[in-house]
């Protein structure tokens, strides 16, 4: 099994007023917050990476679960909503398969719901401050 732990995501703040620079040690994307909270709008915020991760991971479990069953999709799509303007936060997800038998498509999105960030976001985070995480 590989080890998960391997990979960090290491953010570093860049000269614009609260953007950073993030990266897995391959490849790097900005981030940044919106104009009405000081930010530039000149990446991606937070809460949308938090989204993002979501809606990928789901995405590619669909089409790694169809490939695995030789169903040849035509495309996917997945959208993700974090609601956090209510008293419990909600995350809101679609997928649209497309190319697919309804029996297939069924079996896709209950697999989905298996998807790695899923299972992340449902579990009971625990969250741990350290000097340090570099080897």
């Amino acid at each position: 099994m590989a080890d998960t732990h391997s990979i960090m995501i290491v953010a570093e703040s860049e000269p614009a007023r609260w953007q950073c620079t993030f990266s897995n040690g391959t490849v790097e994307s900005t981030a940044d917050t919106t104009g009405d909270h000081g930010g530039g709008e000149t990446g991606i915020r937070p809460h949308e990476l938090l989204e993002a991760a979501l809606a990928t991971c789901l995405n590619m479990t669909v089409r790694m679960a169809a490939a695995e069953r030789g169903a040849e999709l035509d495309g996917v799509t997945t959208t993700v909503d974090l609601d956090r303007d209510c008293e419990e936060p909600t995350v809101a997800y679609a997928i649209d398969i497309v190319g697919v038998e309804e029996q297939i498509e069924d079996d896709l999105r209950a697999v989905a719901d298996g998807c790695p960030v899923h299972e992340t976001l449902s579990a009971e985070l625990e969250f741990e401050e350290r000097p340090s995480l570099a080897e």
